[in-house]
């Protein structure tokens, strides 16, 4: 996708320090901008960052000690919500042999509300799991000579979002936001006519293909079949949309109590088949393969 993004551009990036001088800036560039593809050192990342969240303006020694203590606090939060999913999953009645989120021992409505939770959980396990490695790597990278300033805070506690508007535009990690808004936002956006239109579904329909073909090539895969990634990500656009249209015609913005009941919800709606799906696969390591193959074993003494 960068490769398609970079032939097509006309003009030549520029980093926020200033233009290279020697051949080592231009390697460094090189692998900054292949590496990063937040691009939060050049023009065109900040001008396209919908959020530039906490700026990463202390010492280097108070940097890495609070990105050594988030990583302490990612791998309990990991830790605690992955144990709590395994719970419910060999929980008494979760009797299915079948790897899936949902108990078909269950009354479908309490089915699905144990769903629910283990989707709710599983998803609030995931940005834990990724702030290990992007701190791990910040750390690393300042104590190497980087700049604090160039490595933000990778997650904005995403369980407050009052809107699906809020919860993708920033509350999320926008490692990846670039990149999609790049290869398929703008590209939409020009064909439909319409710049909000295009350049929301493209960029969430970009980011369904990448999932999806992730879980496609994933190797010895539980079973065969897609991770519901190009679903789920397209239903999260029209769910921004949707947030648009409603304040287009009522003047008011998706917010408050009312606007985080809403965000769960469309979020845990679409997001179960993405849970379930992915867990079917084996695409999700929370969910290890004892768990399911001591089932299957218990169900066919």
């Amino acid at each position: 996708m960068n490769a398609v993004v970079w032939g097509l551009k006309v003009k030549p990036y520029k980093r926020l320090d200033g233009p290279q001088e020697t051949f080592y800036d231009a390697l460094v560039n090189g692998f900054d901008l292949v590496f990063d593809m937040s691009a939060i050192s050049w023009e065109h990342g900040v001008a396209n960052r919908a959020f530039e969240g906490k700026k990463e303006d202390r010492s280097r020694t108070q940097f890495v000690l609070s990105r050594i203590l988030s990583l302490a606090e990612g791998l309990l939060f990991n830790a605690v919500t992955s144990i709590i999913v395994i719970r419910l999953l060999s929980s008494p009645g979760h009797g299915s042999p079948k790897t899936t989120i949902f108990d078909v021992d269950l009354p479908p409505l309490w089915r699905y509300l144990k769903g629910c939770l283990i989707s709710i959980f599983t998803a609030l396990s995931i940005p834990g799991g990724m702030r290990l490695g992007f701190d791990m790597v910040a750390v690393t990278a300042v104590l190497l000579g980087s700049s604090p300033i160039k490595w933000p805070s990778t997650f904005c506690s995403p369980w407050r979002s009052t809107s699906v508007s809020s919860f993708w535009g920033y509350r999320w990690h926008q490692a990846t936001r670039l990149t999609f808004l790049q290869f398929a936002g703008r590209p939409l956006a020009a064909i439909t006519g319409s710049r909000r239109l295009g350049l929301v579904m493209g960029t969430f329909i970009a980011s369904g293909i990448v999932h999806e073909t992730g879980a496609v090539r994933i190797p010895a895969a539980r079973e065969k079949g897609g991770q519901g990634a190009l679903l789920f990500f397209t239903m999260q656009g029209v769910g921004v949309v949707l947030e648009h249209l409603w304040t287009k015609m009522t003047g008011r913005r998706v917010r408050g109590v009312l606007g985080w009941l809403w965000t769960i919800g469309w979020l845990t709606v679409w997001g179960n088949d993405f849970i379930d799906r992915s867990v079917r696969i084996g695409m999700l390591g929370i969910l290890p393969n004892e768990l399911f193959s001591a089932k299957v074993a218990d169900e066919a003494q």
